[in-house]
């Protein structure tokens, strides 16, 4: 690759690392590279149990649970190696760790607001959920967060994401805008790793941005899915509590739908205008006389 090249893939990068620093991962930082320590660990960890379970029940596949669970798995496998960015205060691997978080809790939340429905059950007048027998299923794959979901775990399988956390702490920087650099003084992953790091990044980074929603309503959805859950085995356990619970059932499937509909729009918008920035920084042409690292404005925003 010719140095104009790097420059191209360098100013990218540099857009995304300016874009990263607009946004708050506070919440998600907390954990310091353990996934294990976010306080809301515990819900997504049932999210994923209890989507598994309606998939036994109803003898139905939720597209994309897989890629949602290896990522969680992922994410816990390379703790060591994301504990020790946080460390280091490590920009690069700090970053990745950020972003495939906030992927994961919105794939989550995204998978239950449009693939479950939760209705009467005609056996027992519970309200229970089952899978939706429709195409919305079929193009999930290509929202940015649940694809980068499923890149993030072809890393893993490769190798070439330890190769790129590798290459970041043996050329730590605190912060880094230039990422390969046009000489071997200044690089600090190669070339190719490059190529599938800053794609990577710019999907995720971008659509947050783009996102007009916070995190806190990802959150809410999982809460009110678990909620409803447990008022389903509530119903079932205690008939004396019946009428109550089927209240309670009808109030909380209220709010899930209120919230499955704003994280449906929001997540198809958010994914439309990032798509876009994405395909308009890709297509734009770089002046190579001006400095790599110095970002270009952009145009649109939001706050996780």
């Amino acid at each position: 690759m010719d140095d104009r090249k790097k420059i191209v893939l360098d100013k990218k990068f540099a857009n995304v690392m300016a874009t990263a620093k607009e946004l708050d991962y506070s919440e998600i930082e907390k954990s310091e590279g353990d996934i294990q320590k976010l306080k809301f660990y515990d819900n997504l960890v049932q999210s994923i149990y209890i989507m598994r379970e309606i998939e036994k029940r109803t003898h139905n596949k939720l597209n994309d649970l897989d890629t949602i669970e290896n990522a969680l798995k992922n994410i816990e496998s390379f703790k060591n190696d994301f504990k020790k960015a946080f460390k280091l205060q490590n920009d690069i691997v700090m970053l990745i760790y950020n972003n495939i978080v906030v992927a994961e809790i919105a794939s989550i939340s995204f998978l239950i607001a449009t693939c479950l429905e939760y209705v009467q059950n005609t056996q027992n007048e519970s309200y229970d959920f089952f899978i939706k027998n429709n195409k919305s299923k079929e193009h999930n794959s290509n929202m940015l967060y649940l694809k980068n979901l499923n890149v993030f775990n072809k890393m893993c399988v490769s190798g070439d994401m330890q190769r790129i956390i590798n290459s970041c702490f043996a050329r730590h920087k605190k912060f880094v805008n230039s990422l390969i650099g046009v000489d071997d003084a200044t690089i600090v992953i190669g070339v190719a790793l490059a190529l599938i790091l800053v794609p990577f990044l710019q999907d995720i980074v971008y659509q947050v941005y783009a996102s007009r929603i916070a995190l806190a309503d990802y959150l809410k959805m999982q809460s009110k899915f678990i909620e409803m859950n447990q008022a389903k085995l509530e119903y079932l356990d205690d008939k004396t509590k019946r009428r109550n619970v089927k209240n309670k059932q009808v109030f909380i499937a209220t709010e899930l739908s209120k919230i499955s509909d704003i994280i449906d729009v929001d997540m198809k918008v958010s994914n439309k205008v990032a798509s876009e920035k994405i395909k308009e920084d890709n297509s734009k042409p770089i002046n190579y006389t001006t400095e790599v690292g110095e970002p270009e404005s952009g145009s649109f925003g939001g706050m996780i």
